[in-house]
């Protein structure tokens, strides 16, 4: 049920045969649409502090371990860049990252876009992050730029199987792949490579 009124019409039937009963259902307002307003902001903030919490933890259980093998202090151990991924937290904050750069992108604030699907890019390169930054920059008119981020979505999702993102990333379908497909089409027919064009149209339709 999407509000009360649902649920009490669908209760009132075992309600006692008194007109009375549906006569309240019927003055309680009915809901028609339900828009879901989240804070980006707070999302992301409270997603990288878990994140750099995640980290540090995964840091310090590694250095653990390297100084339990060597019997002693641990000096030096694994870099930030090789802790392994968090990706309870990671998809989620990578997708908020994503879903705030289209919000600024719908109020035409490329610049704070393009930060968003950067650093959504960087925690997660998946297929739709790649390719709504290859759209952002197509319409900056960075046309090497476009194609190389439409180029890598669709390497990255034709690799990854359904889901349309890499391995480690579980939501899409095949969509982000053929949207891939469809704008670098669009962007080839801008460029007049009407064959190159036609074949991602065929792959998209095919996705």
């Amino acid at each position: 049920p999407r509000s009360a009124r649902d649920l009490a019409e669908a209760l009132v039937e075992f309600a006692p045969p008194d007109r009375r009963w549906r006569d309240l259902v019927e003055a309680m307002p009915r809901v028609t649409r339900v828009t879901p307003v989240r804070d980006w902001d707070l999302i992301i903030e409270r997603g990288e502090a878990a994140r750099t919490e995640g980290r540090a933890r995964l840091l310090r259980d590694h250095e653990d371990r390297l100084g339990r093998r060597r019997k002693g202090p641990a000096r030096g151990g694994l870099e930030p860049s090789g802790l392994p991924a968090l990706p309870d937290i990671e998809y989620r904050l990578a997708a908020a990252y994503h879903a705030r750069a289209c919000v600024a992108l719908q109020r035409g604030d490329g610049v704070k876009a393009r930060e968003d699907l950067d650093r959504a890019v960087a925690i997660d390169p998946a297929p739709a992050y790649l390719a709504t930054r290859g759209y952002l920059r197509a319409t900056e008119r960075d046309v090497s730029g476009a194609l190389r981020d439409y180029g890598t979505a669709i390497g990255r999702g034709s690799l990854s199987g359904p889901g349309g993102y890499r391995s480690r990333s579980p939501v899409g379908g095949w969509l982000p792949l053929a949207r891939a497909h469809y704008c670098r089409a669009c962007l080839l027919i801008e460029e007049g490579d009407a064959r190159r064009a036609l074949r991602d149209l065929d792959c998209a339709l095919g996705c």
